[in-house]
C-alpha cells in the first residue's frame, strides 16, 4: 500500500487537475495541450518536442499514465 501511494504521488506531484488527461490526449492523438499545461508536463519531462515540432510522450510520461490507469482500478 505504501508503494502504491508513493507511485501515485510521483505521477501527480506538481501537476494540476487535467494535466494527466492532457498527457493522455497527447499520447493518443498528438493533440497539443494548453501552454500552461504543456509547461508543467515538459518540466516533469513527460513530453518532449520532436525536431519537426510534434509532441511525443516520453517513457516517464507513459509510466505516469500507466500508474494513473492502475490507480483508478485500486
Amino acid at each position: 500500500m505504501v508503494m502504491d501511494s508513493l507511485l501515485r504521488w510521483w505521477a501527480t506531484r506538481k501537476l494540476r487537475t487535467g494535466d494527466l488527461a492532457a498527457l493522455a490526449a497527447v499520447a493518443q492523438s498528438g493533440e497539443r495541450p494548453k501552454d500552461v499545461c504543456f509547461q508543467r508536463l515538459s518540466a516533469r519531462r513527460f513530453v518532449a518536442t520532436e525536431p519537426d515540432g510534434r509532441l511525443c510522450v516520453t517513457f516517464r510520461g507513459r509510466m505516469a499514465l500507466e500508474i494513473r490507469r492502475r490507480a483508478t482500478r485500486w
